[in-house]
């Protein structure tokens, strides 16, 4: 391939291309080219190419191309990155994929990101003769990374200022209700969740409650606030009368398309009242029996979503030692890719000791696999 023919084939052309004969040297180079390496075309032809610049891998052994871009390039560590023209496509007669590059020019204090690409010239027997370099320079692809990074790392201070503000605002509020013994655990999938585990004393008796708000991260978290407030307001009295107000409530209240998982529980000092709105069913463990089962008879719909919603409740006298959960649909999740039932831990949790409840939850939950929120809510009746 002769210059003329080169500057025909290659010389509009937006990329830089570079043409070499089969011991390394110029022969052409097109404006393109020129341009990207600020220099003339005086200054490079007959030159070996190992002379002008060397590309180096865009990240170094050890650390993906992110973490190159998270930590930044300094010109003294390119001898850290591996010397891609040691692998020369003309010494070892290969031909390269394309690759993303460091270029470096011995003139130039900072390299050069660029993807390289090769096309090997070779006669009839199949002997190199020749060598087409491409430079496609990714100087705006290589900005727009690490401005996505710093938004990426932005956005991660962010999320964890929120969940300290989540932690701050929706802790566990439990007040003592006399006679039970109230254990939680929640655990968000990201650092801000759409969960909500409470229990707090009435009047008459004590509520309890888990909800799942639809939505992971910030878009659960930021409705939290309004959920709370309309659970305060209207879980007043027992179910299902309660959750037919909050529903007419979450249907002013919320987004088109956003609803409210919840299982609710009255205890009025003798029996508990439950009722579920779209979460699995609680499960409640006979001590004197040694055996757990869901309460299916207290089914019902999520709230928010639809205005002539039913509810049912069950109502259980508890005894001494018995002990009733409920969760979110994330635990139900876990516990089905991990291939166990509710029934096990549930009877763990149940003949555990008192101040260790909570800890038997949380090691029941910690080593499962999750993919959203997940929260458990459990209370057992002390023994006389």
């Amino acid at each position: 391939m002769v210059a003329d023919d080169f500057l025909k084939l290659f010389g509009d052309l937006d990329q830089g291309v570079m043409l070499l004969d089969g011991k390394g040297k110029i022969e052409a180079v097109n404006a393109a080219y020129l341009r990207l390496t600020g220099r003339c075309e005086a200054d490079v032809l007959g030159e070996r190419c190992a002379a002008l610049h060397r590309c180096f891998e865009y990240s170094p052994p050890g650390t993906g191309a992110v973490d190159w871009l998270r930590g930044g390039f300094e010109p003294e560590e390119a001898g850290q990155s591996r010397d891609l023209c040691q692998g020369c496509p003309l010494k070892r007669g290969l031909v390269w994929q394309p690759s993303l590059v460091w270029l470096r020019l011995p003139e130039r204090t900072e390299p050069i990101p660029v993807s390289v690409s090769y096309s090997r010239l070779s006669d009839s027997s199949g002997r190199i003769e020749g060598l087409l370099v491409f430079f496609q320079p990714i100087q705006d692809l290589h900005v727009a990374a690490a401005r996505s990074l710093e938004e990426l790392c932005r956005l991660g201070r962010e999320l964890s200022l929120a969940a300290e503000l989540e932690h701050g605002i929706f802790p566990y509020r439990w007040e003592a209700v006399p006679g039970l013994e109230l254990a939680a655990i929640s655990l968000p999938l990201r650092p801000v969740g759409g969960d909500l585990v409470e229990g707090f004393r009435l009047s008459e008796g004590s509520v309890m409650y888990v909800a799942d708000l639809s939505g992971k991260s910030l878009p659960g978290a930021v409705l939290l606030p309004t959920v709370r407030q309309l659970c305060h307001r209207e879980l007043r009295t027992p179910p299902p009368a309660s959750l037919h107000r909050l529903n007419r409530a979450l249907l002013k209240a919320l987004p088109e398309a956003v609803f409210l998982a919840l299982s609710v529980a009255f205890y009025d000092g003798a029996e508990v009242t439950l009722t579920n709105a779209g979460n699995e069913p609680p499960w409640v463990y006979r001590h004197s029996e040694a055996v757990g089962y869901p309460i299916q008879e207290c089914q019902g719909m999520v709230l928010g979503v639809c205005h002539d919603a039913s509810f049912e409740s069950a109502t259980i006298r508890l005894e001494p030692g018995d002990l009733v959960a409920m969760w979110t649909d994330g635990v139900g999740e876990c516990l089905e890719k991990s291939g166990r039932g509710p029934a096990d831990w549930i009877r763990q949790a149940a003949e555990s000791p008192s101040e260790r409840l909570e800890e038997t939850l949380r090691r029941a939950m910690i080593d499962l696999p999750r993919q959203d929120d997940a929260s458990i809510l459990a209370f057992r009746l002390q023994a006389c």
